[in-house]
């Protein structure tokens, strides 16, 4: 679990959940409101592991990856994701040799 969140433990596996005032998989949380977060469908939502928002974004779609990294896959290809399933995207850090015209 990442260290914004907390750990249940049973039956043989295990969960992970942000801590109060974060939002994300519980692998990745953010500060609810700041950079990285959205707010959506009257909550407010994480972006991709490693992505970053403008302050006050409303959409999936303002969540950029930061300079250095990619979208995943199923993000770059333009997936109709939903809120929960971006999730499980995430910013890579670039192969080497690569090159993006916006960082």
């Amino acid at each position: 679990c990442g260290a914004a969140a907390r750990c249940s433990n049973g039956g043989g596996s295990h969960t992970c959940s942000c801590n109060a005032g974060f939002v994300g998989s519980g692998t990745e949380c953010v500060v609810a409101g700041g950079a990285g977060s959205f707010a959506a469908a009257e909550e407010e939502w994480a972006c991709p592991a490693g992505a970053t928002t403008p302050a006050g974004a409303t959409a999936l779609g303002q969540c950029t990856c930061t300079a250095g990294t990619s979208p995943s896959a199923n993000w770059t290809h333009g997936a109709n994701l939903s809120l929960a399933d971006a999730q499980a995207e995430e910013c890579g850090v670039c192969g080497a040799g690569s090159w993006a015209a916006d960082g």
